[in-house]
């Protein structure tokens, strides 16, 4: 009974100082390793600190570089309403000549014109080789269609490769994208209105070549 009592003592009292001993160790470990965990914790919090600003600083750069081939970026996009309103008189006045102001045919030619030259002077800096020969070949084919009677409508193959130039190179919050896009709605309506489905076909084949010409000249931004 008394040795049972003597190792039971003897066991608790082990217990004791491992306990005792762990916790001074703890304790030692606690004091020594603290500053450099408050340390490696402020140096974490600059770190995220400067990624964040440089996430923020990343993002601002974005919004503020222009689409590649602009060289005017949306706050020298907007459209120089003298010149348009200029360009508009002076193909209404040249079409006239050539349609009578009482058809819708005079009605559907002129604005796009007047539209298209306003936004080829204003940003012929922004028209690169390829967009120069596209245009060219648009101006080509569609002179030809119109010679040959073909179902091809050269007024919405110019609409739709604007409204492509406007979009690639950062004018799509401004105003000339709503005058293009009010333009090709404009044409479309006048045409299921006044115009056989053959014209009809033809807006859509127009549209379709327009959007490959852009699927081919479409530049990835950086």
């Amino acid at each position: 009974m008394t040795f049972g009592c003597a190792v039971d003592v003897s066991v608790a009292e082990i217990a004791g100082r491992v306990i005792v001993g762990i916790g001074a160790a703890s304790s030692r470990l606690t004091t020594r390793t603290g500053p450099i965990l408050a340390a490696f914790g402020e140096r974490a919090k600059e770190f995220n600190g400067l990624a964040r600003g440089r996430a923020r600083s990343e993002a601002r750069s974005m919004q503020a570089t222009p689409y590649p081939g602009s060289t005017t970026g949306e706050s020298g996009s907007r459209p120089n309403w003298l010149v348009l309103a200029a360009s508009e008189v002076a193909a209404a006045g040249l079409f006239s000549f050539a349609a009578s102001p009482r058809t819708a045919l005079y009605w559907y030619i002129f604005p796009l014109f007047g539209l298209g030259v306003c936004y080829v002077v204003q940003f012929r800096s922004e028209l690169t080789r390829r967009w120069t020969l596209t245009f060219a070949g648009s101006a080509v084919l569609s002179a030809v269609a119109l010679g040959l009677d073909w179902p091809f409508l050269g007024h919405v193959l110019w609409n739709v490769l604007f409204i492509g130039h406007a979009w690639m190179t950062a004018k799509l919050r401004t105003a000339w994208m709503a005058l293009m896009a009010g333009s090709l709605v404009y044409l479309v309506v006048l045409k299921v209105a006044f115009q056989t489905s053959r014209d009809v076909a033809g807006a859509a084949l127009s549209a379709a070549l327009a959007a490959a010409a852009l699927l081919a000249l479409r530049q990835p931004r950086n």
